[in-house]
């Protein structure tokens, strides 16, 4: 090896000997310079929930959460535990604390819909709660889980605990739900600020009994298709919590329904579980959302049940191409619309 260097000419030896020295200078340089503390401001909650969840290493699997508790709630505000209640997996919550550390903010639904990691399902049962502007109140202590009502038919001892509700009133709830159903939610405040006078009195007005046959519910309640929650829906033959959370996230994402036969585009929901149930049930047609395709977005239109991404894709260039759409006609005549969207969508489209 040293007879190889030494055969080099000086000039080659030079500029050997030149280039270890600048790599130890560098490395003396890299390792003995501190590094340089950021100066942005400490986010405390955001660290606190980092090691939380680094300890406890939570889940972020959505369908084994709990059912969410719905309120009014600005994503650029929220905090970690109304996240947790509004059912937000941690991840997705840990992504939402950067992004705003990050100095983003959230200005419409369709950025919020962008977080990674978002269930498309969940995001679309949290769309109508969102508030992108502070929500005006005399009491500065007032929260926006205190707008939340709460479905005594899912919450669990724990979170009514951290609520402070009457441990009395707390035993008599899950006592009360092995044998019946509530059939109305409580808004949290009144939820917390029960006796076991006022609790009695709620109930009397909120109960149903488990187990009813179908007819028997027909005489306590028929239940309207396009405004009934999930502590509704229930009561119905053959609809637990699972089927009536998918029905009202499949009413949320169509709008709503025209016809009861429509249950049956629902997962898992057969002609036999519509058979025992159409008769207790009503449409209130007017109660429809119609999907506006001047104004929505490209995303909004291909995850319409109705539509396939072709159709949205169609609309959408038609849209950029012509301006705005005067007739509905203008679009049945895409090439991506058949006569039988036309008969679905007619009831549903609007300009």
């Amino acid at each position: 090896m040293w007879k190889d260097f030494l055969s080099l000419t000086r000039k080659e030896q030079a500029g050997y000997f030149g280039l270890v020295f600048i790599i130890l200078f560098l490395s003396v340089v890299i390792y003995s310079i501190p590094r340089i503390k950021s100066s942005t401001p400490r986010d405390i909650e955001f660290e606190k929930w980092v090691h939380e969840i680094k300890t406890s290493k939570r889940t972020a699997d959505f369908n084994n959460s709990p059912s969410p508790e719905l309120f009014l709630f600005n994503p650029n505000e929220v905090g970690v535990k109304q996240m947790e209640l509004l059912g937000l997996p941690s991840k997705v919550i840990l992504n939402i604390l950067k992004y705003r550390e990050a100095g983003g903010v959230f200005t419409q639904p369709e950025k919020f819909a962008a977080v990674y990691g978002l269930d498309e399902a969940l995001y679309m049962q949290l769309l109508p709660y969102m508030v992108f502007s502070s929500i005006p109140t005399k009491d500065k202590k007032y929260t926006y889980a205190d707008l939340s009502l709460v479905d005594l038919n899912t919450i669990d001892s724990v979170k009514m605990s951290v609520l402070g509700v009457n441990s009395i009133v707390l035993d008599d709830i899950l006592t009360q739900r092995k044998s019946s159903f509530f059939t109305c939610r409580i808004e949290v405040t009144k939820l917390k600020t029960l006796t076991l006078a006022s609790w009695q009195l709620w109930l009397s007005q909120c109960a149903a009994v488990k187990y009813k046959r179908p007819s028997e519910i027909a005489l306590l309640n028929i239940i309207e298709l396009n405004t009934a929650d999930t502590a509704e829906l229930v009561l119905l033959k053959g609809i637990g919590p699972t089927f009536a959370n998918r029905i009202v996230r499949y009413r949320e994402k169509l709008g709503g329904f025209y016809n009861v036969s429509q249950l049956l585009e629902v997962a898992g929901i057969s002609p036999l579980v519509l058979e025992d149930n159409k008769n207790l049930l009503t449409l209130d047609t007017t109660k429809v959302v119609r999907l506006n395709i001047q104004t929505a977005s490209l995303r909004r239109m291909k995850e319409y049940p109705y539509m396939n991404f072709y159709m949205a894709k169609d609309i959408y260039e038609y849209r950029k191409s012509k301006g705005l759409i005067k007739s509905l006609s203008e679009v049945w005549n895409l090439p991506s619309f058949k006569d039988a969207d036309r008969l679905r969508l007619q009831k549903y489209l609007c300009l």
